[in-house]
């Protein structure tokens, strides 16, 4: 039958040719029921005789037909209309990978956006015992809207038809090549039965090109490349980018892997070659809208949408546009391969969930509407799937008038889920909303009636929901993990809120009070994993707040740390107590970097974990390290004026005066009544000889927080350094006077006597301070205040004994 322009094939009318190749013709067509565009893929007359391609034919469709996945094209229908056998697809525009590439690398985020996408469809299709069998460039276009589709399923066959004893013929006939002989697996090079990790070999192929932009394995013949795939090692990336980097090593070393002739030295699931690759997406921009897209699409520049229709060459003479598929897969309907179709919501990978609003405006419930708030925002972060952003990071909104599209493009998301909680009695009302940052327009809603009691259960159906409504896709693992936190009863569930709400104050009440909601927490649940963990930060921190000797909260912060741990060995934030622990008390540094690194491995976007890091470096003079640290912590947490402290006191304790200076102002810029950013903007001030100015930073700090006692200890210092001796013997006495009322540390003693001169007393208090294992010890390295004493033998001793030198 001839098919031209005006040619019905059932309820298809055929408008233009697209193409032909060697298995038929695609062409591009309506479908007068449905009225839409389509392509239909005939197969040539001389191959519809034969019984194989027909079975080839038929298992194309049936295959693509039964995956179901926003990143795999997918199959409309399998007819016959006199006597032609065709398929119909959805008809979109869009350009493969070999085109976009045409011979240049790709940006490495957009290479590995594009990657991922392709191991998601992979993933998917493997989990159905489905083998692609032709992953290549022009196998995968990205549609102009920039979502990656996995194109032509037709080589897929199922895995249980490798089965040794299968007594089924095999659709491909074994000892002869098979699939593109540049993209093809050596076991397909050489005829050889294959599995699902043929498709890692090929996808890691299509990396490569994206990469490099060009072949791994090259020769003058499809002979000559089967040998090259099968005996040659590519030209290592990063001598074919002429680029150097941790990256470009990393990204060598899952290449290595995936292109390993042994499939048995390859990644045996599709799904870690993704997740290895997310974690260097991660790595080379966690806030750019790749990485922030991790399977959501790559976004190009109207530059690259004038170049025009995205083409795929999917048959070989030449480029014709292919089918790609919305997000569900049309119904089958009378054993006829027809489908209904569902115009798809694009999946969102970055999410901030703000500040629930406090409906009573009771403070005894504020606990309530910011745990809520908290719980959500730990518990979503836990899976790969998506990005969301920190406490800090929302809690900046907190109070504010919500303008979604304002916030969306500041914090870079996609989506905001905004809440009320309103309590009355022992009852609570929880209202939510899940909008589209883009364009403002709700994705979900829904208003929730609950007993108090029941909020255990609550929060577990509004993390589903959200994620439903996002439409992330979870492993089993995954839905565990999901609702791991909520694992214990209602009443240590509230207990262990409210003891989270008074720790985020941050001050001296609101420590003492979380121990008692933490300790509460427990008693109520003794197996409660993240109760022992906030129970650590709280105590880890008394010391840090001048409220305790170290001896008396440290080793209780241990015990609390390593019993979240036993209990359960996922929770970062008890790691990354338990390292600041190691080093601070135990001056265990070795551990504690373990500590640190196993933390940031379990969440990588933890920022606390990056910010405590960041000081232990700094401690042991690894200033590069310690500003990276910093830096990723800042970069996590952009609003949080402690962390951009912590990046101007490294800068500070590296001697890098100027840079400090303007750190800290920067920090006072955003808050002028923060006290912390006066304390360290005058103790830089104090080591560049601006006296005056350090003198006024330390007095604005007194008056916003009279009892701050590094205020005044950073008071008596620059007295002293200014030659005000009269006034820096005052601020001792004042010291003295107030260790009848409160814990002082000997190591503030003595950084008033070293600019009086008085090293033997302040040698002498700060070996007190040793003995009492005062955290800031461990700085004695780097603290610039310390310069005059650092020939002196005892202090060398002191060094050498916390294991700095």
């Amino acid at each position: 039958m001839s098919i031209t322009a005006g040619t019905r094939l059932g309820h298809y009318e055929i408008r233009s040719t697209l193409g032909a190749g060697g298995q038929g013709q695609v062409y591009k067509a309506v479908d007068t029921t449905l009225d839409r565009t389509v392509v239909i893929k005939v197969l040539s007359s001389d191959h519809t005789m034969k019984a194989s391609a027909m079975a080839r034919f038929e298992g194309e469709a049936k295959l693509a037909s039964s995956l179901d996945h926003p990143n795999i094209c997918t199959i409309h229908g399998l007819h016959e209309a006199d006597g032609v056998r065709f398929i119909a697809m959805q008809y979109v525009e869009g350009r493969t990978v070999r085109e976009l590439v045409a011979g240049q690398p790709l940006e490495l985020n957009i290479a590995l956006a594009i990657a991922i996408q392709v191991a998601d469809a992979l993933a998917v299709a493997h989990a159905r015992g489905i083998i692609h069998r032709d992953i290549k460039p022009g196998n995968v276009m990205v549609t102009d809207s920039g979502m990656v589709k996995v194109l032509d399923f037709g080589l897929a066959k199922l895995l249980e038809q490798a089965d040794q004893n299968s007594n089924e013929p095999d659709l491909t006939q074994l000892g002869v090549p098979y699939g593109t002989a540049s993209a093809a697996a050596p076991e397909q090079a050489s005829g050889a039965r294959t599995d699902h990790r043929a498709d890692i070999f090929s996808t890691g192929v299509l990396l490569y090109e994206m990469l490099t932009g060009t072949w791994p394995f090259k020769g003058k013949t499809v002979v000559d490349v089967r040998y090259a795939v099968m005996h040659e090692t590519p030209q290592p990336v990063a001598e074919a980018r002429n680029e150097q980097s941790p990256v470009i090593t990393r990204l060598q070393e899952i290449l290595d892997r995936a292109l390993s002739k042994n499939p048995d030295d390859r990644y045996q699931h599709v799904e870690d070659l993704r997740n290895d690759l997310r974690a260097v997406l991660r790595e080379i921009d966690a806030d750019s809208t790749y990485a922030n897209s991790l399977t959501g699409g790559v976004s190009f520049t109207p530059r690259d949408r004038a170049k025009g229709t995205f083409f795929t060459p999917i048959l070989r003479k030449k480029a014709v546009v292919f089918p790609v598929l919305g997000a569900l897969i049309l119904a089958i309907a009378l054993g006829a391969f027809f489908f209904l179709k569902r115009e798809s919501r694009p999946v969102i990978n970055t999410l901030a969930v703000l500040p629930f609003t406090n409906v009573n405006s009771d403070p005894n419930t504020e606990y309530l509407s910011e745990g809520i708030t908290e719980s959500l925002i730990n518990s979503l972060s836990q899976l790969p799937t998506i990005k969301v952003r920190s406490r800090n990071s929302v809690f900046h909104y907190k109070g504010q008038e919500t303008d979604t599209q304002k916030i969306g493009r500041e914090l870079n998301v996609g989506a905001l889920l905004v809440g009320r909680v309103e309590k009355r009695g022992e009852d609570m009302s929880v209202s939510v909303e899940l909008i589209n940052t883009k364009d403002n327009s709700q994705i979900w809603g829904e208003r929730y009636t609950r007993k108090l009691s029941d909020l255990l259960p609550l929060q577990q159906e509004l993390t589903r929901s959200i994620t439903d409504n996002l439409r992330l896709r979870l492993s089993g693992a995954e839905e565990k993990q999901l609702v791991k936190n909520y694992d214990t009863n209602s009443e240590s569930y509230q207990l262990y809120l409210q003891g989270r709400y008074y720790w985020n104050k941050r001050t001296a009440e609101g420590l003492r009070k979380g121990i008692e909601y933490f300790t509460s927490a427990i008693e109520k649940d003794k197996n409660y994993a993240p109760a022992y963990s906030g129970l650590a930060d709280c105590y880890w921190l008394l010391n840090v707040y001048n409220l305790g000797p170290a001896t008396e909260s440290y080793p209780k912060a241990k015990e609390a740390a390593t019993k979240a741990i036993a209990l359960d060995e996922s929770l970062a934030e008890s790691y990354a107590s338990l390292a600041a622990i190691s080093y601070r008390y135990d001056w265990n540094w070795i551990e504690a970097e373990q500590h640190f690194k196993r933390a940031i491995q379990l969440k990588p976007d933890y920022p606390t974990a990056h910010q405590w890091y960041s000081a232990m470096l700094a401690a042991m003079g690894r200033f590069d390290e310690a500003h990276a640290e910093a830096q990723r912590a800042h970069e996590l947490e952009p609003f949080s004026l402690t962390i951009n402290s912590d990046v101007g006191r490294h800068l500070y304790y590296a001697r890098q005066f100027d840079q400090a200076i303007a750190t800290h102002r920067k920090s006072l810029e955003m808050d002028r009544t923060f006290t912390r950013g006066h304390v360290e903007l005058g103790s830089v001030l104090a080591q560049v000889g601006k006296h005056d100015e350090a003198l006024s930073e330390f007095q604005q700090a007194l008056s916003l927080e009279e009892d701050s006692l590094n205020a005044l200890i950073g008071l008596g210092y620059t007295y002293a350094l200014s030659g005000k001796k009269a006034q820096a013997i005052g601020v001792i006495e004042q010291l003295k006077k107030l260790s009848g009322q409160r814990y002082i540390s000997p190591y503030h003693f003595a950084v008033i006597y070293i600019p009086l001169g008085e090293r033997e007393q302040a040698l002498s208090h700060l070996e007190k301070a040793a003995d009492e294992r005062f955290n800031l010890m461990v700085f004695l390295k780097v603290e610039p205040q310390f310069e005059s004493l650092r020939s002196e033998p005892r202090f060398v001793a002191l060094t050498q004994r916390l294991e700095l030198n």
